[in-house]
């Protein structure tokens, strides 16, 4: 219990900041948007359908500008972008309502990229087109105002 303790504080001391007033059209965006914030998973669909409704998926997104800032140029001038660019706005929105969130980078790998070994063992070969970012949101565990269930991040 007092890990669980010391390690909601430590989410709440570190993955809660949000530059205000470096994001004006993010922060006027998501405040016009009436995104619910009673609990993480329907914020978490709100905050979905805000970043769909502004952007598109595309691997051959350009680079912003200089002096730009990379999640404000991505929603609200060239709507174009991919896992990192969603991925870092999903959790400046988090950020915005009060709920704790980080940036997470990794792969995307399948079953069907392992091939055997021969030895009992597999192997996969893993490039950077499977290099994957999503924002994981901290959440209580249990259910209703109960928090014996313990806490974590979840994303994806």
């Amino acid at each position: 219990e007092e890990t669980e303790i010391r390690y909601r504080k430590y989410v709440y001391d570190n993955f809660l900041e949000y530059p205000e007033e470096k994001l004006p059209r993010l922060t006027e965006g998501l405040d016009r948007q009436g995104i619910r914030t009673d609990d993480i998973y329907t914020c978490a669909l709100d905050i979905m359908n805000f970043l769909s409704e502004r952007a598109v998926y595309d691997l051959d997104a350009e680079n912003n500008p200089p002096e730009s800032d990379f999640v404000e140029y991505f929603l609200f001038d060239s709507h174009v972008g991919y896992c990192m660019h969603f991925a870092s706005a999903g959790v400046l929105a988090f950020r915005y309502f009060g709920m704790p969130a980080r940036y997470v980078a990794g792969y995307t790998v399948s079953p069907s990229d392992f091939s055997a070994n021969g030895d009992g063992t597999y192997t996969a070969v893993i490039t950077g087109r499977q290099a994957h970012a999503w924002s994981s949101g901290f959440h209580r565990l249990g259910t209703g105002g109960d928090d014996s269930g313990g806490s974590g991040f979840s994303g994806g």
